[in-house]
């Protein structure tokens, strides 16, 4: 086995650090990334503020366990930044007298942060 030089010996070293340092800097990259693109960052769609707009009618509801909503429909959201949205669509339930009604509802939500929506406007129409 051939003796190595005090050079090349720095030399291995030096390599090993740099290969340990690049492999720390990977990890910290790969988790900036993880964090950045988690839901706490991630924008609401349509979707997300059609059910969020849903919890917030059927808390209004004489019988909130009767609620029946439509599937979801782009057509019904509308939105300029995927911050502020525009429900427009409707509820079948149950009312004080136990018929059956559909209820129309206009709904106006900003998503705050995570699953966390803030109600600025609702409008049910008989």
């Amino acid at each position: 086995m051939p003796d190595i030089t005090p050079e090349e010996k720095a030399v291995k070293n030096k390599n090993r650090l740099g290969i340990g340092c690049l492999t720390v800097f990977m990890l910290f990259l790969i988790a900036v990334v993880w964090a950045v693109t988690s839901d706490d960052y991630k924008k609401p769609d349509g979707v997300e503020a059609f059910v969020a707009s849903q919890n917030f009618v059927t808390e209004r509801l004489k019988a909130p366990s009767t609620a029946k909503f439509p599937t979801y429909d782009k057509s019904m959201v509308a939105t300029n930044d995927n911050k502020r949205f525009k429900v427009t669509s409707y509820v079948d339930a149950q009312n004080s007298f136990g018929a059956s009604v559909r209820t129309k509802y206009v709904c106006v939500i900003t998503h705050v942060n995570g699953n966390q929506w803030q109600l600025d406007h609702i409008q049910l129409l008989d």
